[in-house]
C-alpha cells in the first residue's frame, strides 16, 4: 500500500511539473530571414505573456541545446549579428510570464549565413517597435529623405481582420537616427493583439522609394508597457552657474556691479556693531599717540585760560 501511494505521489508531482511547464503557450509563425551576410532576422506571433527569448546555436536541439540566447524582448521580432560565414544556424523562441516561467521551445528554423558580403542590399523597412499605445517608430536600412514635403504613406491593419485598421496622423523622423521614424497612431492599439504593417510610400535620403509589399511588410503587437524614452526636457548644464552666496576667490575679482549689489543695504535694515563704520585707532601705538597728544592738547588749554586769567 505504501509502494501504490509513493507511486501515485511521484507521478502527480511529474504531472505538475510537465503542467507548470507547458502551461504557457509556446510562440508559433517563426520565421528566420538573412538580411545582411551574417546577420539574421527572427519574427513570430505574439502570445499573451510578456517577454520572448530567442535561443540559437549552429546545432539542432535535437543534436545539441542551444548555446546561445538573446536578452529578454517584450516584442515579436529581433536580428541577431555577429554570426560566423557560410554556417547553417538553428533558431527557436521561447515565451515567459511575469513570473518568470518558461514556455516550451517553438518549431525550430535553420538558415545559412553568406560568405560575408552583402546579399541584401535593397531599401527596406528592417524593425517595428511600439513606444506607447499610440506611437510606433519604424527603422529602416537606410537614411530616409528629411524634407517636410516627402510622401509617407502606411497601412496598418489587425493581422486576422484586414477591414480594421488604424491611421497615421503625423510622422516626424528621429533627430539622433535619420534612419528611424516615429508616426503617431489615429487610435490606441488593442494590447496582445498581432497588427501588420505595410510601408506604401517613403523615399530615402537618395530619393528611392521602398517596394511596398515586397521589403515593407512587418507584424508587431503592443503588450501594453511604454517604451518610450523621457528626453522632452530641456537638460541644463548648472556646471558653471556661481554661486552669489559663496566667498570670491583670491584670483577672482568682483566686478563694480557685483560691489555695488553686495554693499546695497535696505533702509529699514538696523546695522550690527560690526557693520557700523569704526574710526577709533586698532593699535596700542596709536592709542598712547592719542593719548598723549590730548594731556598736550589739554596742558595748553589750562596755560592759555590761566594766563588770560
Amino acid at each position: 500500500m505504501k509502494k501504490l501511494f509513493k507511486l501515485f505521489f511521484v507521478s502527480l508531482l511529474s504531472f505538475l511539473f510537465t503542467l507548470s511547464t507547458f502551461a504557457i503557450d509556446t510562440p508559433t509563425n517563426v520565421t528566420v530571414k538573412l538580411v545582411n551576410g551574417n546577420d539574421v532576422k527572427v519574427n513570430w506571433s505574439s502570445i499573451e505573456w510578456w517577454y520572448y527569448q530567442v535561443w540559437y546555436w549552429k546545432q539542432s536541439r535535437n543534436e545539441l541545446e542551444y548555446k546561445n540566447t538573446t536578452d529578454l524582448l517584450d516584442w515579436t521580432g529581433t536580428t541577431i549579428t555577429g554570426l560566423d560565414k557560410n554556417t547553417k544556424y538553428y533558431f527557436s523562441v521561447k515565451a515567459l510570464d511575469d513570473s518568470w516561467d518558461e514556455s516550451a521551445f517553438s518549431e525550430e528554423k535553420s538558415i545559412l549565413t553568406n560568405s560575408g558580403v552583402d546579399i541584401d542590399t535593397t531599401f527596406r523597412l528592417d524593425s517595428v517597435k511600439v513606444l506607447d499605445a499610440a506611437e510606433i517608430e519604424l527603422k529602416f536600412t537606410n537614411l530616409l529623405d528629411t524634407t517636410e514635403w516627402t510622401e509617407r504613406e502606411f497601412s496598418i491593419y489587425k493581422k486576422w481582420d484586414k477591414l480594421d485598421s488604424l491611421g497615421v496622423i503625423n510622422t516626424k523622423i528621429d533627430k539622433d537616427d535619420n534612419s528611424k521614424l516615429i508616426l503617431s497612431l489615429d487610435n490606441n492599439l488593442e494590447k496582445w493583439v498581432d497588427y501588420e504593417i505595410i510601408v506604401i510610400a517613403i523615399k530615402n535620403k537618395s530619393l528611392e522609394n521602398i517596394k511596398s509589399g515586397i521589403d515593407s511588410v512587418e507584424t508587431f503587437s503592443y503588450n501594453g508597457e511604454s517604451n518610450k524614452e523621457v528626453n522632452d526636457w530641456k537638460t541644463v548644464d548648472i556646471s558653471n552657474v556661481v554661486d552669489m552666496n559663496s566667498a570670491w576667490t583670491k584670483n577672482e575679482w568682483p566686478s563694480w556691479s557685483d560691489i555695488k549689489m553686495d554693499k546695497k543695504i535696505d533702509k529699514n535694515t538696523t546695522l550690527s556693531i560690526s557693520e557700523k563704520p569704526n574710526k577709533l585707532p586698532k593699535t596700542w601705538s596709536e592709542g598712547i599717540l592719542i593719548f598723549i597728544l590730548s594731556i598736550i592738547l589739554a596742558t595748553l588749554i589750562f596755560i592759555f585760560k590761566f594766563k588770560k586769567a
